[in-house]
């Protein structure tokens, strides 16, 4: 029961219920597939309430960008922070924010704003607000591009692993996860309309998260979606259908 993300050892991970029913509904799972589902989004470390997500996202972040005698993100902090890496991590990647935040080159930003609370909370601690379609970061910024299920309430999902490249140094890369179903093909839920650039439902509205209208859903990602974005698989448990994926930048 150890933990990479805080380097400590857990009575136990916990498990709890996560998605809702009507989000089963949505997606039309099967109670197996719910429970993978909520297997991936729990089993809490009892030290650092880190979910199965965040310690798997922990060990993508470590395995692109190594380094010698690193056993946990603690760790791995401290030697990025000796190398100087710049970071951009793309909204809250859960509880590994609490650790990435001692990195001194780290750039935290938010791709949407829920509430005023929200929005003072994050100008009063200087996080900018970024659209990762478009993004205000200069071209070769960034060692690591992080983020954590975000493209599937991203309507252009092209245009911001995009941005995602263009924003990294040669070499650089980027590293997130999204839902998805690997034995399913993707879904296509919303569409922007080109013309009154409004949201256009194709199926019932679902939302993810706290279940507000900006959190939407545009996409239920299958495994066609790796195939197509020719995207690298840098660490999984297949058994919880958690899959964190590469993206990186070639060098010039």
């Amino acid at each position: 029961m150890y933990c990479i993300v805080c380097g400590q050892n857990s009575e136990k991970f916990i498990f709890k219920k996560i998605l809702s029913e009507e989000l089963v509904l949505d997606w039309g799972l099967t109670k197996k597939q719910r429970r993978k589902r909520d297997v991936k989004e729990s089993m809490f470390c009892s030290v650092c309430n880190s979910s199965m997500r965040d310690r798997a996202l922990a060990k993508g972040i470590m395995k692109v960008k190594t380094f010698k005698g690193v056993n946990n993100l603690g760790d791995w902090v401290v030697n990025a922070s000796r190398a100087r890496l710049r970071v951009a991590e793309i909204n809250y990647c859960g509880n590994l924010h609490m650790v990435l935040s001692g990195l001194p080159n780290l750039i935290l930003s938010q791709y949407s704003e829920t509430t005023l609370r929200a929005k003072l909370f994050n100008w009063l601690k200087g996080i900018k607000k970024e659209d990762i379609t478009n993004l205000s970061y200069d071209d070769d910024s960034f060692d690591l591009v992080i983020h954590s299920e975000v493209l599937e309430h991203v309507y252009d999902v092209d245009k911001a692993l995009s941005e995602c490249r263009r924003i990294l140094k040669p070499g650089g890369v980027c590293v997130f996860t999204v839902p998805i179903m690997i034995k399913r093909s993707t879904i296509k839920r919303a569409e922007i309309d080109a013309e009154t650039a409004k949201v256009r439902h194709l199926l019932k509205a679902s939302y993810h998260g706290s279940g507000e209208k900006n959190n939407l859903v545009f996409w239920e990602f299958g495994g066609d979606f790796v195939k197509d974005k020719k995207l690298e698989v840098v660490y999984k448990v297949s058994s919880s259908e958690v899959y964190v994926f590469k993206l990186v930048k070639e060098m010039a």
